[in-house]
């Protein structure tokens, strides 16, 4: 008897070590690399975006998000309309420049499918009964393709988002950096515009006229100053959210602590077997 209870003992903890280690094995641990970025003078930090401005217009960026967005706002600040010359704008990137103007046709799509259900009458009713004899289905669709514009207007004070390109998705090594760290492991890698790895700019081409006789040029350049890799808990928090003094009920929400929006993420996990520390 008292050999059965070691056996049935031995088995427990035999399951419970196999069951641990099936969860160990199939826990993710992930990371953020995260990229600040340094602006040029004519560019301020403003409310949370970062703003260019001239006599004419405000550019809006946000940088923030996985891989970085290029993506503007352009709002025209004067009384007439403002022309984009979305085929003399550009995203440049370590010195390859990219088209915001490809030229391309955009098509939207809708199916829509009927039943009918038939009475032994033959007169379609609404619903399917066992006087019922058969259905019928009737499938139609339609489509709309709107040719994308070279020419993009902006009316008086308003404005309008342009968004095509991420800054950077692939992850950047050094030496001198960890890619897994522990707490006690997190340190910078600091860079000037000369060493960054990372030197991205946006050309704005645009008018105040129609013919785009006179076109003016902006261009925002950016570099990544500096690169730090964070375990996600070091830089992941949870909230539940409030709204005039109002918590929110349910599932927390995971916010970053260290948001800012010349800043931006790549996230990756450890591959099983990389035994690369950098």
């Amino acid at each position: 008897m008292k050999k059965q209870v070691r056996l049935s003992k031995i088995k427990n903890v035999i399951v419970i070590a196999v069951a641990y280690m099936i969860m160990s094995c199939s826990t993710t641990t992930y990371y953020y690399q995260v990229h600040n970025v340094e602006i040029p003078e004519d560019i301020k930090e403003i409310e949370g975006e970062l703003v260019y401005e001239n006599d004419d217009c405000k550019v809006i960026y946000n940088l923030w998000g996985e891989g970085g967005t290029i993506a503007f706002s352009f709002f025209n600040k004067t009384d007439k309309n403002i022309y984009i010359n979305l085929d003399e704008c550009f995203f440049i990137s370590n010195g390859v420049s990219y088209d915001y103007f490809k030229n391309r046709t955009f098509t939207n799509s809708s199916v829509i499918q009927t039943i009918k259900v038939i009475g032994k009458d033959g007169i379609p009713t609404g619903k399917k009964t066992k006087e019922s004899s058969k259905t019928s289905t009737f499938t139609s669709g339609n489509s709309v393709s709107v040719k994308e514009k070279k020419v993009i207007t902006i009316p008086a004070y308003t404005s309008k988002n342009i968004s095509e390109y991420s800054i950077h998705t692939d992850l950047i090594r050094n030496c001198d950096l960890f890619r897994y760290p522990k707490k006690a492991q997190l340190n910078s890698i600091d860079y000037q515009n000369e060493t960054s790895p990372i030197v991205f700019s946006n050309i704005i081409s645009y008018s105040t006229d129609k013919t785009s006789q006179d076109i003016t040029s902006i261009k925002n350049e950016f570099y990544v100053g500096q690169i730090t890799n964070y375990m996600a808990k070091d830089i992941i928090s949870k909230t539940k959210g409030e709204y005039c003094g109002e918590v929110k009920i349910g599932n927390p929400k995971s916010i970053f602590t260290n948001q800012k929006p010349n800043r931006f993420y790549i996230k990756y996990n450890k591959a099983k077997g990389d035994s690369f520390k950098h």
